[in-house]
Parts: structure tokens; sequence; C-alpha cells
């Protein structure tokens, strides 16, 4: 499962594991957003490793599929900048 959160402290939405949720917060693999590596991490992870960094979300939705994220994510961003997605 995969879920489509806010950071409300760095007003950004972005995709991470449901196992990563921990009621209103979330662990961050420390990887650069969408690189090799984050991309590993949405996949094989373990959510527990000690040098995850623990940020503070709102759940906006969650999916049974990554690639079921990706056009819902895309609208959220271009909601916020005036494109329409089709």
């Amino acid at each position: 499962m995969y879920s489509i959160v806010k950071f409300p402290n760095e007003r950004t939405t972005d995709i991470v594991r449901s196992d990563w949720i921990r009621g209103e917060e979330t662990v961050w693999p420390p990887y650069r957003p969408w690189s090799e590596k984050f991309e590993n991490a949405l996949v094989n992870d373990d959510p527990d490793s000690p040098n995850w960094k623990v940020h503070p979300i709102k759940l906006v939705c969650e999916f049974g599929t990554l690639k079921f994220t990706i056009k819902p994510l895309l609208a959220l961003h271009c909601n916020v900048i005036g494109i329409t997605i089709i």
C-alpha cells in the first residue's frame, strides 16, 4: 500500500509507503526524493532503519499500488500551479 501525504512543515506533497506512516508522522529515507535509492526504498527498504528521519504529515489518500499514486500526485501538484491534467 502507498499513501499520498502532505508535509506541512515543508509545504510539499509526496508518496510514501503506508507502512512508513506512524499516526500523524512518517519516516523518510535519507535519500534525495525520486533518486534511484529513494525509488528502491519505496519498494524494498525497512522503515525502521535508524538513519531515517521522522516528519509530521497529513494523510491525503491511500492506494494499493505505487502505479496508481502517480497521477493523483501529479494532479495535486498541478492544481497548485494551475495546470489541468487530462
